[in-house]
């Protein structure tokens, strides 16, 4: 288990608690349409990307639409071995959701009615990783080569993600919410490079890279939360 997932799941919970306590009900002209969002744990994460997005929330139905994108670049990376090593990497993302409310009906309608309360969530998204790194290249034939060298590749790491998610809307102020979840799924990575005669490339695989010529299918975890602008 990441310490990504772990401190969504932790950040998850104190606002779950926090929420449950009393307060003054947030009172609404109107009932929001358009939540804009930002996520920021993905600046902490391996990709160190900017993630912005939004919830659309049609006045008919239960069902909303959500909306991501992220990018970030290695030499904005808050990790040094990869600000140093890496400053080329490009990393890009997209993501969807279908959500569902919850109870629209009495006594949960005020709670749970769209986009106040809670929700599941059906996400898709993919992910796109250029970056350049050191690769064992086999000179002559990759499969008798002469010998081998050292030399910079340029790599290409994608991903589809599938997630079944939960999470809730926790109102902060009538313009300010908390969009809080957890979720998983299935992972499907795929790593190519323009190289065809690499032999090695696991040097980073303590960064979650992959070999080059390596796909396959992982089980795949979610959790965080989104700060969200209320129109």
């Amino acid at each position: 288990m990441n310490k990504y997932f772990v401190f969504g799941f932790v950040t998850f919970f104190c606002l779950q608690t926090a929420v449950a306590q009393k307060r003054k009900p947030i009172s609404f002209t109107h009932q929001p349409f358009l939540l804009l969002k930002f996520t920021p744990l993905p600046l902490l994460a391996t990709e160190n990307a900017f993630q912005i997005g939004a919830e659309i929330a049609p006045p008919i139905g239960k069902f909303s639409f959500n909306f991501d994108y992220g990018t970030g670049k290695g030499k904005l990376n808050v990790d040094k071995y990869i600000r140093n090593n890496m400053p080329d990497m490009k990393t890009q993302y997209y993501r969807g959701e279908i959500r569902g409310y919850f109870s629209d009906w009495y006594p949960f309608y005020a709670l749970d009615r769209k986009p106040f309360g809670r929700y599941w969530a059906f996400e898709y998204a993919q992910k796109k990783t250029n970056r350049q790194q050191v690769n064992a290249v086999a000179i002559g034939a990759a499969s008798l080569p002469n010998y081998a060298k050292f030399e910079k590749s340029n790599v290409l790491q994608t991903e589809q993600i599938i997630n079944i998610k939960w999470g809730k809307n926790f109102l902060i102020h009538r313009h300010f919410f908390i969009d809080a979840y957890l979720g998983a799924g299935v992972r499907k990575y795929k790593v190519s490079s323009e190289n065809d005669l690499i032999l090695h490339s696991g040097f980073l695989s303590k960064w979650k890279f992959w070999e080059v010529g390596s796909k396959g299918l992982l089980p795949n975890a979610t959790a965080g939360f989104r700060l969200c602008l209320v129109i």
